[in-house]
């Protein structure tokens, strides 16, 4: 599975950073510095670029994360993110000039930022710890109905999960169930909260959260596969400007560091 992921890693786009410019000739050097100084004292500082940055309710922190440390660097515009699930509309109406997501709306221009690691949950006073990626599509498929059958105690299996369509259930979607149709009867978490308090009331529940998202009140088991997904830069065309700086910083060293405080870095 990772290797199909660093296959459609290489295939993305990534943005090519501003090439420096050839070195300006020593003689005009002197004119340009005074002209520059002189320009200064006439003109007033320019307003700060500012952009609009949508994100999911999965990539929100990451967002969150990014633009933190970007507007602690030198002359950075002011990015505004917007929490939309809808992301494609937000773009197409130019309710935001770029997007991070795990999906990417059809024909749209895509550049890879960072990975969200996924952990399958249960309650912690369920005994069970581990289990197989095959056990979990099982579980998740109705086919497996009782803790029993993997080695917990006598209980039926609740499977908690995101509503259809969003962004963290086609994310958890691609990466562990492989298209495997979810019973119906799944309990539907509306948020990252909501499925955390889920598991917390029912011992026999089991869902799944980002990495980041994990705390003491629920327990994360261990698997015999890594899951992630790819989380990507969206927008209509190509970014120029603030958008362009942006994503370019994104993905250079300093931005990467942002991204490992709570998803994966890229290669």
């Amino acid at each position: 599975m990772l290797g199909l992921w660093l296959i459609a890693l290489k295939r993305m786009k990534r943005i090519n950073p501003i090439k420096p410019s050839k070195a300006v000739p020593s003689i005009f050097r002197w004119g340009i510095c005074l002209a520059l100084a002189l320009s200064a004292c006439q003109t007033a500082t320019p307003a700060p670029q500012t952009f609009r940055l949508a994100a999911t309710d999965l990539t929100a922190e990451l967002a969150a994360d990014l633009v933190a440390a970007y507007r602690e660097t030198n002359s950075a515009p002011l990015v505004n993110v917007v929490a939309q699930p809808a992301l494609a509309g937000e773009l197409a109406a130019r309710n935001a000039e770029a997007a991070l997501t795990a999906n990417a709306p059809p024909g749209f221009f895509t550049t890879p930022i960072a990975y969200v690691s996924f952990a399958v949950v249960i309650n912690p006073n369920n005994p069970v710890s581990a289990l197989t990626l095959a056990q979990v599509q099982a579980i998740y498929a109705g086919q497996l109905t009782d803790w029993a059958q993997v080695g917990g105690s006598t209980g039926a299996v609740q499977v908690l999960a995101r509503e259809d369509g969003s962004d963290g259930a086609r994310a958890f979607n691609g990466a562990a169930l492989n298209a495997v149709a979810i019973t119906p009867n799944a309990q539907v978490a509306a948020t990252w909260d909501a499925m955390r308090q889920l598991i917390q009331q029912n011992s026999n529940a089991i869902g799944y959260l980002p990495n980041s998202e994990i705390d003491g009140t629920v327990k994360a088991l261990a698997l015999d596969a890594e899951l992630r997904a790819l989380i990507v830069a969206v927008a209509p065309t190509e970014p120029t400007g603030a958008p362009r700086d942006f994503l370019v910083w994104a993905q250079s060293e300093a931005g990467q560091t942002a991204v490992s405080r709570n998803f994966l870095s890229l290669p």
